[in-house]
C-alpha cells in the first residue's frame, strides 16, 4: 500500500474517531437549566407560637399511653374504633362500667398531650419546616388522633352528641391542617386519611344523634374543610421542590446506582440530564396544577413513559418512590447493558415518579372532597328523617333548607346519586361510569364509591 493510500486511511479514521468522540459529546450534553420560578413552593413567615405543627409535634413527642394494640388501629383501616380496641383489651371482664372506667384513665393519661393538640387546632396555620425530616414526625402524630376519636367515643356513648361532634371535628381539622402544611405528598396522604377518619367518627355519631338542632350547624361547618385549590397547588410545588433536590443528588459520587455487589453506575451525561429531567417534570407539573379547579372528568393528564418499562429498562428492583434506594443486587444482565445505552435513564426514573405523585395529589383532592360531601349528606339526611319521620323521596327535598343546591359529584360534575330503597347515596368513582351504585372493586377499580345510610 502506498504512502498516500496509508495517509488517506489514517485521515479517514482520525475523522471516524473525531465523528464518534463528538457524537457522544454531543449525546452527553445536557440542556441548560429551566425556568421552574412558576413552580417554587411559597414558604410563609409563621412564627412558632401560631404555627400548628409545632404543637402537633411537641405532642408527638410525648409518650402516648396506648394500653392496647396500636397495630390494629392503623389508619388504613377507618372502620376500627378505638373503643372496639379497648372492648377487645377488656375480654370477658367487659362492661360498660369497665370501659368507661379504661376510656377515662386513658384520656386521663393523656392530658398534657391534648393540650397541646388542643392548641394547634386553636391555630390558624400550619407549616412543615423541612420537607425530609417532617416525614418521620408525621407518622408519630397518628396516635394524637386515637386520643380525639376516644373522647368522641366516650361522648357518643354518654349521648352527648354536641361534645362527640365537636371531638370528631377536631380529628378533620388536624387533617386539614396536616394537608395545608406545605409538606409534599406524604403529609398530604396522611392528612387526607386523618380526615377520613374524622369523617367516618362523625357518620357513626349521626347514627345514634335524637334532635334534629344538634346536627344542623355541622353540615356548613364541614363545608370549611373543603381541601382547597390553593392547598392542592402548595402541596404539588413542594413535590416537586422535593423531586428537584433527589434529581440533583442521585448519582452523585456519594449515591451511585449499584447494580450488583461489583459494578457502580455513576451519573453520566448520557444516561443521566438532570435539567432535561427537570424540565419533563416541570411541564407534567404545570399541566396537573391546570387539573386541580377541574371534575375529574374533564382533566387531561399529560403522557408520561411507563414506569414498569423504566424499572425493567434499568434493572432496577424494589425501588421505593422517591429514590430512597438506589441499589439491586442482582446479576449483570442484557436489561442492564440497554440500560447504558438508554437516554437519560436514570432521569426518567425520577422524573416520572414524581410526575406520578403529583397526579395522585391532584386526582384524590375530588375523592376526598367527596367523602367530605357525602358525609354532609348524611348529615342532611339525618336532620330531614328526625323532623319528618322519614327518609326523602330524592335528594332534591333536602333544598333549600340543608343545601343551596344538590351537592355536586366531583368526579363527573353532576348531582349526587341517592338510592332509599337501599339507603345509600354513591358517587361514580374515579373510573367515571354510573354502575348503579355497585360497589367498588378494589383489584380493577371498577364500579361506584359508596356511603350507606344506616338510620
Amino acid at each position: 500500500m502506498s504512502h498516500h493510500r496509508v495517509r488517506i486511511v489514517l485521515i479517514a479514521f482520525t475523522l471516524f474517531i473525531v465523528v464518534v468522540f463528538a457524537t457522544i459529546v454531543v449525546m452527553c450534553m445536557d440542556e441548560s437549566p429551566p425556568n421552574v420560578d412558576d413552580l417554587r413552593p411559597v414558604r410563609l413567615d409563621i412564627p412558632d407560637d401560631q404555627n400548628a405543627m409545632t404543637y402537633f409535634l411537641k405532642a408527638a413527642e410525648m409518650k402516648a399511653f396506648l394500653p392496647y394494640n396500636p397495630y390494629i388501629l392503623r389508619l388504613d383501616r377507618r372502620d376500627v374504633r378505638i373503643e372496639d380496641a379497648i372492648a377487645a383489651e377488656l375480654g370477658v371482664a367487659y362492661s360498660e362500667e369497665g370501659w368507661r372506667k379504661r376510656a377515662g384513665e386513658i384520656v386521663d393519661k393523656n392530658a398534657e398531650m391534648l393540650v397541646l393538640v388542643r392548641r394547634g387546632l386553636a391555630c390558624e396555620q400550619s407549616q412543615v419546616q423541612i420537607r425530609q425530616d417532617m416525614y418521620s414526625g408525621v407518622e408519630e402524630l397518628d396516635s394524637l388522633i386515637d386520643r380525639a376519636r376516644l373522647e368522641a367515643g366516650i361522648h357518643r356513648r354518654s349521648q352527648r352528641i354536641k361534645d362527640a361532634l365537636d371531638c370528631a371535628m377536631d380529628v378533620v381539622r388536624f387533617g386539614s391542617l396536616l394537608q395545608n402544611s406545605r409538606g409534599g405528598v406524604f403529609c398530604w396522604l396522611d392528612g387526607e386519611k386523618i380526615r377520613r377518619i374524622g369523617m367516618s367518627e362523625i357518620r357513626s355519631i349521626v347514627d345514634v344523634a335524637t334532635t334534629e338542632h344538634e346536627l344542623v350547624p355541622y353540615i356548613e361547618a364541614l363545608g370549611h374543610y373543603r381541601s382547597g385549590e390553593e392547598a392542592v397547588a402548595d402541596a404539588v410545588k413542594a413535590e416537586f421542590s422535593t423531586a428537584c433536590s433527589e434529581i440533583d443528588s442521585v448519582g452523585s459520587a456519594s449515591r451511585p446506582m449499584v447494580i450488583n455487589k461489583k459494578v457502580h453506575l455513576y451519573r453520566w451525561g448520557y444516561i443521566y440530564k438532570p435539567n432535561e429531567s427537570k424540565r419533563k417534570l416541570a411541564e407534567a407539573v404545570r399541566v396537573h396544577l391546570a387539573n386541580i379547579p377541574k371534575y375529574t372528568c374533564q382533566m387531561q393528564h399529560p403522557s408520561l413513559p411507563d414506569a414498569s418499562d423504566i424499572r425493567q429498562n434499568i434493572g432496577v428492583v424494589n425501588l421505593p418512590p422517591g429514590g430512597a434506594s438506589w441499589k439491586a443486587a442482582v446479576p449483570i444482565r442484557p436489561k442492564h447493558i440497554r440500560y447504558l445505552f438508554s437516554r437519560n435513564a436514570m432521569g426518567q426514573w425520577v422524573w416520572v415518579s414524581a410526575a406520578g405523585r403529583c397526579r395522585w395529589l391532584v386526582t384524590h383532592r375530588n375523592e376526598q372532597n367527596n367523602d367530605l360531601i357525602a358525609t354532609q349528606i348524611i348529615l342532611a339526611l339525618k336532620c330531614y328523617k328526625l323532623k319528618t319521620g322519614s327518609l326523602p323521596r330524592t335528594l332534591d327535598e333536602l333544598v333549600p333548607e340543608y343545601f343551596p343546591n344538590v351537592p355536586l359529584d366531583q368526579m363527573d360534575g353532576k348531582p349526587f346519586r341517592y338510592l332509599p330503597d337501599r339507603k345509600i347515596i354513591y358517587s361514580v368513582g374515579l373510573d367515571i361510569v354510573d354502575d348503579g351504585g355497585k360497589e367498588r372493586d378494589s383489584n380493577t377499580g371498577k364500579g361506584d364509591t359508596i356511603w350507606e345510610i344506616k338510620f
